[in-house]
């Protein structure tokens, strides 16, 4: 009896060991699970989204091995990012998705996590969009069965073949900060052209009205308040003297 249970412990501390070489990466219910905390997350985030920055593999085309181990660690990484209540059906639905990959990342040492995170290209994404990736990454990893020996080999691989970052569609906040930049040009010109109107209308007035001044001034050189009976009578034009013809 001693010997099984001395046995036993020995292969429940063994196990770890046994099985940290082993990567298998299956997918089942995962998808449905996935839809479901899409559904959750539609149904109460609120209208801000806040946007997190996350390590995706930025490539369209996954066709080796080192890239779906790189996806291992991108779905990882995702799944950090989100937080949910401890029991509620979403932090179970993560751990689900978390067991299913689980195995190969078991023993990883940091460096070799910054390795592969050097590898990889952040972006910002909203938890709706994280989820969407982690259904796209895990169905690029079904059927991921390989010996963890290729990892090492992978580690090199990483640190030369980065890849050349693309341009990524514009996330919501970048395409909002470049339409409030926008609409802050749009005032500002405005103003200046208003501005400019204003001063070209007052200059064209003051103008003006400096005009009607000067001829104000020249036809009131005339004094309209002298007493009529004061002119001398020089001054005064002789009335018209008519000879009559005595009959």
């Amino acid at each position: 009896m001693r010997a099984i249970l001395s046995w036993t412990i020995l292969l429940i501390f063994m196990a770890p060991c046994i099985f940290a070489g082993k990567c298998s990466v299956n997918i089942t219910v995962e998808p449905q699970v996935i839809k479901a905390m899409i559904d959750t997350q539609e149904n109460f985030c609120s209208a801000t989204v806040t946007l997190m920055p996350v390590n995706i593999l930025n490539k369209d085309n996954v066709t080796n091995d080192c890239d779906r181990w790189a996806l291992v660690f991108e779905v990882e990484g995702l799944l950090e990012k989100l937080n949910f209540k401890f029991g509620s059906t979403n932090h179970k639905n993560k751990e689900t998705l978390t067991n299913t990959y689980r195995s190969c990342i078991f023993g990883v040492e940091h460096e070799e996590w910054d390795v592969v995170n050097a590898y990889l290209q952040t972006v910002q994404k909203s938890p709706i969009e994280i989820l969407q990736r982690v259904n796209y990454s895990l169905n690029k990893l079904d059927g991921f069965n390989p010996d963890y020996d290729s990892f090492s080999g992978c580690l090199s691989f990483y640190g030369k073949s980065r890849p050349t970052p693309k341009a990524f569609k514009d996330i919501p906040e970048v395409e909002y900060m470049k339409e409030k930049i926008y609409l802050q040009w749009v005032l500002i010109v405005t103003l200046v052209v208003f501005l400019l109107l204003f001063l070209c209308g007052f200059l064209y007035y003051s103008h003006q009205y400096r005009k009607l001044r000067r001829r104000l001034s020249v036809s009131c050189d005339v004094d309209l308040t002298r007493n009529p009976h004061a002119v001398l009578p020089e001054e005064r034009e002789p009335f018209p003297v008519i000879e009559c013809d005595t009959v």
